[in-house]
């Protein structure tokens, strides 16, 4: 009823089982490139995350530039010029993130590693009134408001 993405993945004896692939309505748009929160899953997955090291991206929509999305993780900065290359590169993939990029209407994906990221991500959503308990980990963060 909820329209959320699923898959069936077998069964578990005769009970059928099915994973959810995320929520239906986490999609950013800030230019037209409507990014999906499982294409964003899985092009951090592909990159940034591949460690399992937190990662969350988040819109960057101020004004006097091309707004942008910036992704923020606790991988060390020493790797952050390569993380921003490859997940640019795997976010390219999507057709309407790179006809955007085309049109210099959104710029290039930033990365910023800090070791607290997680703890700014919890920060955000208390910030927003949620109780920890409430947090759930996101890979598109749509809206920062």
């Amino acid at each position: 009823r909820l329209g959320d993405p699923g898959r069936g993945e077998g069964f578990l004896d005769r009970t059928p089982c099915l994973r959810l692939q995320g929520r239906a309505g986490d999609v950013s748009d800030l230019v037209g490139e409507k990014l999906h929160e499982r294409f964003v899953r899985e092009a951090l997955h592909a990159t940034v995350a591949s460690a399992g090291a937190f990662a969350c991206v988040l819109p960057d929509a101020r004004p006097g530039r091309a707004p942008r999305y910036i992704c923020l993780t606790d991988v060390p900065a020493v790797e952050e010029g390569a993380l921003c290359g490859a997940l640019e590169e795997a976010l390219l993939s999507g057709m309407q993130y790179a006809a955007a990029r085309g049109l210099g209407q959104l710029g290039p994906v930033r990365v910023l590693c800090r070791p607290d990221a997680r703890d700014r991500y919890t920060r955000l959503f208390l910030a927003r009134g949620l109780t920890r308990g409430d947090i759930k980990p996101q890979a598109l963060v749509v809206s920062l408001s």
